[in-house]
């Protein structure tokens, strides 16, 4: 474990700095009802309740993780079509992709080598949403995922493998969806600009002993295209509209103690195709996602059973169609064995079948998994965590993640988090099973990689007011890369070499009264290779900053939100590839400005007796940025175009 102690002076100085920013909030200064006077006088952290961090509900100050919450009035207020628009705005994270995989990577703290989303893990009401090809194709989530379902986002920056095993690499992205609570439907139509077309709807239902529920929601996204254009690496320049088609539904429901969520989520996507030369092609992805749960008690045990089925097929010109089919699983038992101490035991099965074609190659896993955690409250003032997973992929050794950790309260305000974690993100059926003599061959031998994370947060919160400040460092190992097998071959391989991470994350939010609202991040991060001798490993940009004001006074009929996301310059490919051609422009720094309006219709207009309606119109990329990102997935140009130029979309939506 590394020593926390070089950075104890820095972190001093950020808590002084804290503490007088806290003495200039005067919550008199804003005269309020008595509801509202007891709401502001709660932390944000007391008032926001997250489960990712350890299975279970607990506030943001005694999460044993780095986690940022998007709440369900913080959406409202951003606006956005999809996921990617959020994500985008949160402290130290970036979509990106390629010219092959648009939209399909989640990057947090740079720590992504590679186009494909195998560093993060997405969870769907706590219930992994993966798949065993390359483990990381994630362009349906992020682009097709009705963002009308969620309830709110639970984002862990860190590792999380000690709960939810590979993938949770460098951060952990839990989708927490609503849930029926009265019978009622909405539907909802838009337009916008690059001649896109939306439809939306939703339904809900519950009987009146509240022993079943379900809701679903479901949206259909068109979009004909911005004007995509890049040269080749042949030298051919050329440009296309770039679309893509968005189908995606989410379900929950429960009967009892029984649980069932679900997912479909399908994109078309416009694609310059594997060999970056012309013509645009159409590339398919298709995920599909169900869990059954079943919760009960035993012997003061809570014990949750859970059968999860995970679905995806990719297909497109260079890609006959791959189709996986996954199944997991799990049990978990928890609970209190003291007044201060509570215990959390798992275990998780999985098989994995597919197939990878053209060669007609067959993909056949299982995977065995077993975990742990305490946490102890000592004091008022300490709570202590530990734990491990173990983890055995087919063919490969045991390994072991552990997890250990302090959370100290200064004082009822102020606090620090002290966390060491360890991840892994094992192969996939792609990487073991795939066989092109003369191209590339799968290697069944290759070990999970692996990286060590050590982190230090001090936050402040008080009357509507949170603050925090943390400071990483992560050591990876046994990095996926490629090389000979001793055939003579390509193949994949475990990297001798570390590649080492470290940042700095600045981050708060203030909710003045019942309508204002400011926030904002600022993020450094920094990587290095010690193979490559690479000094800015991943290409993601080292500096972000993320801020953004939004006013949505109460029983007003409206609301106005306006955020900015700066992205500095991000890295080049050329540094890596010295047969890079040089022929679009440079991935310069860029500042993505969005702006969201809603209107309740039936309050400005005084309509009784009539459906709920109202109008959204959202704004993005305002400030018309021409947008370029390194082309990480065959490096044999420098960059492509990741995003369209300004845009404008209208939502009418009716509620009865």
């Amino acid at each position: 474990m590394l020593s926390f102690l070089p950075i104890w002076g820095s972190f001093m100085k950020i808590f002084r700095l804290l503490f007088v920013c806290s003495m200039l909030v005067s919550p008199s200064a804003h005269a309020q009802s008595d509801e509202l006077d007891y709401l502001m006088s709660l932390d944000i952290e007391d008032l926001v309740k997250v489960s990712v961090a350890s299975k279970r509900e607990e506030t943001l100050a005694k999460a044993p993780a780095i986690v940022s919450v998007v709440t369900r009035d913080d959406l409202r207020r951003y606006g956005g079509n999809n996921l990617r628009d959020v994500l985008n705005r949160m402290p130290n994270m970036q979509i990106f992709g390629s010219g092959f995989t648009p939209n399909t990577a989640l990057s947090i703290r740079g720590q992504t080598l590679t186009a494909a989303d195998s560093h993060v893990l997405i969870l769907l009401n706590g219930r992994p949403v993966r798949e065993s090809h390359v483990g990381g194709f994630n362009n349906p989530v992020y682009m097709a995922l009705p963002i009308d379902a969620v309830e709110k986002l639970e984002v862990i920056r860190g590792p999380g493998s000690i709960l939810y095993g590979t993938n949770a690499f460098s951060g952990v992205l839990n989708i927490v969806t609503k849930q029926a609570s009265a019978d009622e439907q909405d539907l909802s139509v838009g337009y916008g600009s690059f001649d896109t077309k939306v439809t939306k709807a939703s339904i809900s239902r519950e009987n009146k002993e509240k022993d079943y529920a379900i809701y679903a929601n479901g949206r259909l996204f068109q979009q004909e295209g911005w004007d995509f254009g890049m040269t080749a690496p042949n030298g051919v320049y050329n440009n296309d509209d770039y679309g893509h088609d968005a189908y995606g539904g989410v379900v929950n429901a429960h009967y009892k103690d029984f649980t069932l969520n679900g997912l479909f989520a399908l994109t078309h996507n416009d694609e310059i195709g594997l060999d970056m030369k012309w013509p645009l092609e159409r590339h398919r992805l298709r995920k599909t996602m169900l869990d059954v749960g079943y919760d009960f008690d035993l012997s003061s045990w809570n014990i949750g059973l859970n059968a999860t089925y995970n679905g995806f097929e990719n297909k497109s010109g260079a890609v006959d169609h791959n189709r996986y089919d996954d199944y997991l699983v799990e049990i978990a038992a928890q609970r209190d064995v003291s007044e201060n101490i509570h215990v959390l035991l798992g275990s998780v099965y999985e098989w994995h079948f597919g197939s990878i074609k053209p060669n007609g190659n067959r993909v056949n896993q299982q995977w065995f998994t077993m975990y742990g955690q305490a946490q102890y409250q000592a004091t008022d003032w300490l709570k202590l965590i530990g734990g491990v997973q173990m983890n055995n992929p087919e063919s490969v050794d045991v390994d072991f993640s552990p997890r250990a950790g302090a959370i100290v309260d200064f004082t009822p305000r102020i606090g620090m988090k002290l966390l060491y974690g360890e991840a892994f993100r094992s192969p996939y059926g792609a990487e073991t099973s795939i066989n092109i003599p003369g191209i590339i061959v799968g290697n069944p031998q290759m070990k999970p990689e692996k990286i060590q994370t050590s982190e230090a947060q001090l936050f402040y919160q008080d009357n509507g007011l949170y603050l925090a400040s943390t400071y990483y460092h992560s050591i990876q190992t046994d990095a996926l890369g490629n090389g000979p097998n001793e055939n003579g071959d390509e193949t994949f391989i475990n990297r001798p070499e570390e590649v080492k991470y470290h940042g700095i994350e600045l981050e708060g939010k203030y909710r003045l009264n019942d309508a204002w609202q400011l926030e904002g991040s600022l993020s450094y991060q920094k990587g290095f290779d010690e193979e490559t001798d690479d000094k800015d490993v991943g290409l993601i940009p080292n500096f972000m900053t993320k801020w953004g004001a939004s006013y949505a006074p109460q029983d007003a009929g409206y609301l106005f939100g306006v955020y900015a996301s700066h992205f500095g310059k991000a890295g080049k490919v050329e540094n890596t590839n010295s047969s890079t051609a040089l022929v679009n422009p440079e991935a310069d720094a860029y500042t993505y400005v969005s702006a969201n309006m809603e209107f309740d219709i039936n309050y400005l207009f005084n309509l009784n007796n009539m459906p709920d309606m109202s109008f959204t119109l959202y704004g993005e990329n305002l400030l018309d940025e021409d947008i370029y990102f390194p082309e990480h997935n065959t490096r044999s140009i420098n960059t492509f175009p990741l995003a369209g130029g300004r845009a404008v979309y209208g939502t009418f939506k009716v509620s009865f």
